[in-house]
């Protein structure tokens, strides 16, 4: 059946015609439509509440509410990955109708930015996701969103994403926003927006996990340096980067430290995370590859790394911590600042946590003395460290 006029008042109309092509109601309190999309002609009421399942009419596009499965969204995905660009717009119109539309929209925005399809309609669709997700639930299902409603969701980074899939969804949105970003002011504003977010520890914890990553597109990397430099001026790298529910990996720090170009501010504020993150045993191993590659700057960090409080060795020591286990991390800072090349040649346990010896004392007090006499001191810069 291609064509279906249905005359008088009606109740509920609900239809389940895939090959319906024109469509003609004179009256009823709510239509529902199942997988209509071929609908090219519509006559309908003023003000009649309009459902569709699956594919929407284009008709409809921005009369009705929309519904639609995965099932449905993961073909029309197929369909446009296949080449059929036309549909494109129906499909970013469907994403912020869906409920819990967080997750698969951003999952499905991603997918579509990788395939190089309009970067500012795909952001503009986040935006509308955003927007609607920030509403109250009585107005979700409200068609028309406000300059407002965006201006809103432009102005913050939140999201409710399922429990168990919020890793997933997070590096979804930054990898979309690195995508959009040098295609679309609107994302390239949104910038100051996850910028500011790093007051929260997670959202902090966020960006520089996932921005610190071998395969980290080059927008999102340089965000993670831009909100590193930003904490470690404000004293605060450490309340962001401390506690057990850290998940930054040091490891990708280290490599970024080792292979890429960075500038004074970038490169101490990565030798900030890494002595926050990484595991206390593993220094020596760190600061030898290091040394190769910045010696002057990694010796001074290490050095004004030792003249920390003694909360911050609290925080970062295993074990028990008293005086003279701090006293003696102290010291063996400032020797592994002095080693020529770092200490490839011995054992981290046998270093970091052996008692030192009167020599190694002495020549760590010489070391102290002297630290603003060489002309490393240029690089002391020491980090103001708060523990909570």
């Amino acid at each position: 059946m291609q064509a279906l006029t249905l005359v008088d008042e009606w109740g509920e109309v609900q239809l389940h015609t895939p090959r319906l092509e024109r469509l003609a109601l004179s009256g009823a309190t709510s239509l529902t439509l199942h997988n209509c999309g071929h609908l090219e002609t519509v006559s309908l009421p003023e003000g009649l509440a309009i459902d569709c399942h699956g594919t929407v009419p284009t008709p409809l596009l921005h009369v009705a509410r929309f519904f639609i499965d995965e099932a449905t969204l993961k073909q029309a995905l197929n369909r446009l990955a296949a080449g059929e660009n036309e549909l494109l717009d129906s499909v970013l119109t469907m994403l912020p109708q869906r409920a819990g539309a967080a997750f698969h929209g951003l999952t499905s925005l991603l997918q579509l930015a990788e395939q190089g399809l309009d970067a500012q309609a795909l952001w503009h669709c986040r935006r509308m996701i955003a927007a609607r997700q920030m509403m109250p639930r009585r107005r979700r299902q409200c068609i028309q969103l406000t300059d407002q409603d965006l201006a809103r969701a432009d102005g913050a980074w939140r999201w409710d994403l399922p429990r168990d899939r919020v890793d997933e969804g997070i590096l979804a949105d930054l990898q979309l926003w690195a995508l959009c970003s040098p295609h679309s002011t609107d994302a390239q504003t949104y910038r100051k927006s996850l910028v500011a977010s790093c007051n929260e520890g997670q959202k902090f914890q966020w960006i520089v996990r996932f921005g610190s990553r071998p395969d980290a597109l080059s927008p999102l990397r340089q965000l993670m340096l831009e909100v590193l430099v930003k904490q470690q001026a404000c004293g605060t790298l450490s309340l962001c980067l401390g506690g057990q529910d850290n998940t930054v990996n040091h490891r990708y720090l280290v490599r970024i430290m080792s292979h890429e170009p960075l500038t004074a501010e970038q490169r101490n504020a990565l030798l900030g995370a890494v002595s926050e993150v990484a595991p206390w045993e593993e220094l020596p191993q760190l600061v030898t590859t290091l040394l190769q590659r910045y010696p002057g700057p990694v010796r001074a960090f290490l050095i004004a790394l030792s003249r920390n409080p003694d909360d911050w060795f609290h925080g970062r020591l295993p074990g028990r911590v008293g005086a003279t286990r701090i006293r003696q991390a102290r010291l063996q800072l400032t020797q592994l600042a002095l080693m020529p090349g770092g200490w490839s040649g011995m054992t981290t346990n046998s270093r970091l946590n052996e008692p030192p010896t009167a020599a190694s004392e002495a020549q760590a007090q010489v070391a102290r003395n002297s630290a603003f006499e060489d002309p490393l001191g240029s690089y002391l810069t020491p980090p103001t460290h708060i523990r909570r």
